[in-house]
C-alpha cells in the first residue's frame, strides 16, 4: 500500500472513505485482461471544483474484460444551489429532476465501495 493510502488510512474516520483506502489497488504486474474497472460517469453544475457540484454519478464495473451490468448504478444528487441553464444544456438536468435525488453524503459511500479495489474509467469532456 502507497505512503499516502497509508497515511490517510491512519487519520480518517470508521466509514466509507476508511474502506476503500483500506483495499488495495490491482498489483503492478496484473495482466490488463485481469484488472478488476470501474467505468464512471459524471455530470456537475459546471468545471470549477470549488464552487460546483456532482448532479449525478454512474457506474459500471468491467470483470475480466467483461461489462458487469448487474452492479451498474446510476444515482441522482441533490445540488444545495440551482442549476446554471449553460450546464442544463449540455446534461439536460434540471433543477425539478434533481431535486428528487439524495444527498451527497448518502450517495457518496455507494460510489467509494464500487470504487474499492477498482481501476478508474473515467474521461474528461
Amino acid at each position: 500500500m502507497d505512503i499516502h493510502r497509508r497515511y490517510w488510512l491512519r487519520r480518517v474516520p470508521p466509514g466509507a472513505l476508511r474502506d476503500y483506502l483500506a483495499c488495495p489497488f490491482p498489483a503492478a504486474k496484473t495482466p490488463c485482461a485481469s484488472i478488476p474497472f470501474l467505468a464512471l460517469d459524471l455530470e456537475t453544475t459546471g468545471l470549477d471544483a470549488q464552487n460546483h457540484e456532482i448532479l449525478t454519478f454512474g457506474f459500471v464495473p468491467l470483470l475480466e474484460g467483461r461489462i458487469a451490468l448487474r452492479e451498474a448504478r446510476h444515482l441522482l444528487v441533490r445540488p444545495h444551489q440551482a442549476i446554471p441553464p449553460e450546464t442544463v444544456v449540455l446534461h439536460g438536468l434540471t433543477d425539478d429532476r434533481s431535486a428528487t435525488g439524495d444527498s451527497l453524503d448518502s450517495t457518496l459511500p455507494v460510489l467509494l465501495h464500487a470504487m474499492a479495489g477498482r481501476v478508474l474509467l473515467v474521461h474528461y469532456a
